[in-house]
């Protein structure tokens, strides 16, 4: 039916979608996507979706790769291939966003994982394979988000492109626990870091606030953004007993943390997930007093506050009255409300 629907179709096609969503829906042969996709690379394409919700992988076709007028590519199940012969000017000649959803990504005959994609501005990882792997070089990069995906330990070496791009981009958005809990223990999160010059916005998702690996990170991480306007947190909500002594133990480190560091520029926070922990209320008290520019911080409860309810009331009341740097500071406290007050992570 849809081969039917596109040679019927008349002038070019610029938006097309396809969603294969359940087991009750037909199997389609990967010579149904080549046809299609060359049909559609040949009439204009600029916005292509193409999504397969069971456990079955396509290849991407070449065409697309080289496809001149795609702008937006959106994917999930999908073999990703690194051509062999690619032009010196790179791939996806004029493609500017990219969403990699439960992608698998392959090296070519040449045994290279990598490729250069001259004009692409937002790149999302969400649930990919050994993403660091993909040495993408995208000098336009202006968002980034990687979350969800696989990695393995001691690896982080390999996330080249990564910390190569992170001084040009504006927009972080991590998967905390993604990178934390893969990396080593000799690995030094400080020296490892470059600045990140151009950083305006941050957002972290499976922040563990019970943990001090998460905590260091998270902390290293804004040190390197000195243009940093806004943060966003999505936390954890449950953690073991063990990791809080241990989170808490690093507190009373007088070398842990960034309290001794101005956040000159950051005028936003948002927290969501706030369980009352005692490392949270720590943090919202170092963010207030080393936050000259903030506008706003504002917080909310966790869902389901299972470790501190009885405890939370009575922070949230003392709040209002914690020192801070600048004098324009509102603090909004919220009840949890669905949904979050920072966004979930997007899935496709």
């Amino acid at each position: 039916m849809i081969t039917n629907i596109l040679l019927l179709h008349s002038g070019p096609v610029r938006e097309f979608s396809l969603y294969i969503c359940s087991q009750e829906d037909p199997a389609l042969p990967q010579s149904d996507i080549d046809s299609w996709c060359l049909f559609l690379s040949r009439n204009g394409i600029e916005d292509l979706t193409l999504g397969y919700f069971e456990f079955q992988y396509y290849d991407l076709p070449v065409c697309i790769v080289s496809c001149p007028t795609i702008k937006i590519l959106s994917l999930r199940n999908f073999f990703f291939r690194f051509p062999v012969n690619a032009p010196p000017g790179g791939i996806f000649p004029n493609l500017t966003f990219v969403f990699f959803s439960r992608t698998d990504f392959e090296h070519n005959a040449a045994g290279i994982m990598g490729c250069r994609i001259p004009n692409l501005v937002e790149l999302v990882f969400s649930h990919c394979n050994e993403v660091q792997k993909c040495v993408i070089n995208a000098p336009k990069l202006e968002s980034l988000m990687v979350i969800g995906s696989t990695m393995y330990r001691n690896e982080w070496s390999e996330w080249r492109w990564f910390l190569i791009h992170l001084p040009i981009i504006k927009t972080l958005c991590l998967s905390v626990e993604l990178f934390v809990d893969n990396l080593g223990a000799t690995i030094n999160i400080q020296e490892m870091l470059p600045i990140a010059i151009n950083v305006e916005v941050i957002k972290l998702y499976e922040f563990n606030f019970a943990s001090a690996k998460h905590f260091d990170f998270a902390v290293q991480l804004i040190k390197k953004c000195p243009k940093l306007c806004e943060l966003e947190i999505l936390a954890e909500q449950f953690s073991s007993m063990e990791e809080f002594k241990a989170a808490a133990r690093a507190w009373e480190d007088p070398e842990y943390g960034f309290i001794d560091q101005e956040l000159a520029v950051i005028k936003t926070v948002k927290f969501a997930s706030f369980l009352g922990l005692r490392l949270e209320v720590q943090f919202v008290k170092t963010i207030l007093s080393n936050s000259p520019a903030l506008e706003t911080l504002v917080i909310q409860e966790a869902s389901y506050n299972s470790l501190n309810n009885s405890v939370v009331p009575g922070i949230v009341r003392k709040m209002p009255r914690f020192p801070r740097a600048s004098p324009k500071a509102q603090i909004v406290l919220l009840n949890y409300t669905y949904p979050s007050l920072v966004d979930s992570p997007p899935e496709f």
